[in-house]
């Protein structure tokens, strides 16, 4: 009894400290008017409208940009981390097994996150418990991963089957690529965690616990800023994992048990301070408002929100029920159009990249001649010079884009419409352009001695280098993710962000997880079919058949990217949320 009364008198004392420092600042706080006039004189001068922030918001947009900067480095490292895993440990083809089983893993990740924010009606508590949930799952892979090498068994059995080339003989590489993911079950459990939980927390979670803090113009301001420090972030990433990397590859099998179970235990270390961060976030909207009143707007907004979440709808992931929704939805179908669209491309340009690296370095291999950038002749090293610099071009030149006064010239003059098609643009400049070096190359470096690719005869204009394929797929799989992280993440942040609070959940977890994990997953399929079936197991073989398919989908994901323009500048226009119809009918819903 006396410790409740110390408790609820402690709680007394700690929201009466946040009252007298509500109090202390709304004495000097300007009115809601005089801060949208602020605004709207920063956003009109061409020298502020870059950075249109007031002095009073950089605190607030400090503790943003560290939160969000922390993640985009989780998640980049991890993914350069499974991408070692996979180079030095597994074959090319079990990346194509990790893309499927990502898909249904990625759907229940989405599904959790989901089921939490209709328990607790919440985006900040949602997020919040997420993160203690993937602290948790992470605790568990990384003890796993230390007793299977240490007590339970070590490469065992599944060693010993994969040993010799039996199955390449006989037609059964596929087997051998999943012998080799169960001998190393633990880092195959790894390369899917490090892949779906960050995942799910930059796509949605972290955007949505935006916008539930701060307003819909805020919101948009601050993406800019944003963008910059996670690109910054992700320079930082790579340096770090061009070191661990370089580590990695000179030490032995028992010292890298260690170090996945480091990096592992920094991640979780880092998930702590991402939630300490979101505490930050929430303390300086709630105790420091910009404007007198600003608090009581953002109460409104969750009352309402969570008013409308009692309400019964149905928000399940199911495939029928997530069809079901874009069919009376011509915004989400043409939103997923266009997600699907980019991570079928870079499913594809994943699988080219690791075919043309392969080639590569069997090429340096057999001739150490024409080695004349001394690189180290393994494919976990090629790869990561390669991604290096296509990661470090890709963090500069969007920084660049988003200082520079030509993205908003361009955002406002062309809108919606040119940020949304970009992306299918360069799918369809991508997908062309390496066929065109597949013809050229393949049938002189192929694993099978063929004389051409699929449906293509052999282009003999050009002459084969190996060299130029591998830095021309890099640079055309830089310029479809800069249309991506540039243009079309901003594109989509500023209609999420006019799409009512009631879907938008909903739409950002069905884009982002079903039909981006699952372009991934469908261009993984196709190429493990190829295999299954006999035709080829190298990419680029069979690139025309994925590149035509591509072609198709960008084409269509123009005419969904002016719709989406068409529908956001009504919204913009009418000041209202944007009103979606379903398919066949002008009916607003």
């Amino acid at each position: 009894m006396k410790s409740e009364l110390n408790k609820n008198e402690f709680n007394g004392a700690d929201q009466e400290s946040k009252e007298d420092v509500k109090n202390m600042h709304n004495s000097t706080l300007m009115t809601e008017e005089e801060y949208n006039k602020r605004v709207k004189l920063l956003l009109d001068n061409k020298f502020t409208r870059i950075f249109p922030y007031l002095v009073c918001e950089w605190r607030r947009i400090t503790s943003i940009v560290i939160c969000f900067g922390l993640i985009s480095f989780v998640n980049n490292f991890l993914k350069d981390f499974r991408n070692t895993i996979a180079s030095r440990y597994l074959d090319p083809q079990s990346v194509e097994w990790f893309k499927i089983i990502g898909f249904p893993a990625t759907i229940y990740a989405s599904s959790v996150a989901n089921n939490l924010n209709k328990k607790y009606k919440n985006n900040t508590k949602t997020l919040k418990m997420y993160l203690l949930y993937s602290m948790g799952v992470f605790s568990v892979v990384c003890i796993l991963h230390l007793l299977q090498s240490f007590v339970w068994f070590g490469e065992g059995w599944c060693y010993l089957v994969s040993v010799g080339s039996s199955f390449d003989l006989r037609g059964l590489t596929f087997i051998k690529t999943l012998n080799n993911m169960l001998n190393y079950l633990t880092l195959s459990i790894i390369y899917v965690v490090s892949a779906v939980v960050p995942y799910v927390i930059i796509t949605s979670l972290f955007s949505l616990f935006l916008q539930s803090m701060i307003s819909r113009e805020s919101y948009k301001r601050y993406s800019r800023i944003v963008t910059i420090f996670s690109n910054i972030a992700m320079l930082v990433c790579i340096y770090l994992t061009k070191i661990t990397n370089n580590g990695i590859e000179y030490c032995k099998h028992d010292n890298f048990i260690w170090v996945c179970g480091f990096i592992f235990l920094i991640s979780i270390l880092a998930f702590g301070v991402i939630y300490c961060c979101l505490l930050w976030i929430d303390w300086e909207c709630s105790v420091n408002p910009l404007f007198i009143g600003e608090e009581n707007i953002r109460l409104a907004k969750k009352s309402t929100s969570s008013s409308k979440a009692t309400k019964p709808k149905n928000n399940s992931m199911g495939i029928f029920d997530v069809f079901k929704k874009m069919a009376s939805s011509k915004l989400l179908a043409s939103i997923c159009i266009i997600t699907f669209s980019y991570n079928f491309t870079v499913g594809y340009a994943s699988s080219i990249s690791s075919a043309c690296y392969n080639a590569y370095v069997k090429y340096l291999s057999d001739n150490p001649s024409k080695n004349f950038n001394h690189y180290q002749v393994n494919k976990s090293y090629i790869s990561n010079v390669f991604r290096a610099s296509e990661g470090k071009l890709l963090s500069y030149c969007t920084i660049w884009l988003m200082l520079s006064p030509l993205f908003s010239y361009l955002f406002e003059n062309f809108g919606v419409g040119l940020f949304g098609s970009m992306q299918p643009v360069f799918s369809f400049i991508l997908a062309m352009g390496s066929v065109v070096f597949a013809a050229v190359n393949y049938p002189e470096s192929g694993a099978e001695k063929k004389d051409s690719i699929l449906f293509l005869p052999k282009i003999t204009w050009f002459e084969v280098n190996l060299e130029k394929e591998c830095q021309f797929i890099s640079m055309l799989s830089f310029l479809n993710r800069l249309s991506k992280y540039a243009f079309y993440d901003y594109l989509m942040e500023c209609v999420f962000s006019n799409i009512n609070d009631q879907d938008r959940f909903l739409y950002k977890n069905i884009a982002n997880s079903f039909f981006g994990k699952g372009g991934q997953m469908l261009s993984s399929v196709i190429a493990i079919l190829f295999e299954f079936s006999g035709v080829s197991s190298d990419s680029r073989y069979t690139c025309v058949v994925l590149a035509a398919f591509i072609c198709t989908i960008s084409v269509i994901s123009v005419f969904g990217a002016f719709y989406i323009s068409k529908k956001f500048n009504e919204s913009v226009k009418d000041g209202k949320f944007i009103e979606d119809v379903p398919f066949g009918s002008t009916r607003v819903n």
